[in-house]
């Protein structure tokens, strides 16, 4: 990941296909989560999600608050879109 001149990580968007499947909501969005709650990811970064279920962002948000959740989840739930 790229830094600015402070060391600080520059904001990005990770796009995840198939976001709505097993993997996704067993792995990967739990470990861009730990990374969120360590301070490692920029402020502006932001997780958008693809996947062929019928979803938006509140509902896509409420499905992973139940899967994961968790302290600092109110803070890192407005970065996810669907």
């Amino acid at each position: 990941m790229a830094a600015t001149g402070d060391n600080s990580p520059e904001p990005f968007t990770l796009v995840i296909f198939g976001v709505s499947g097993h993997l996704a909501r067993t792995k990967l969005i739990p470990a861009v989560f730990r990374l969120f709650r360590q301070g490692v990811l920029a402020p502006g970064f932001r997780l958008v999600g693809f996947a062929r279920s019928d979803l938006d962002d509140v509902g896509f948000r409420s499905q992973l608050a139940e899967a994961i959740g968790g302290e600092g989840w109110d803070a890192f739930a407005p970065r996810l879109h669907y």
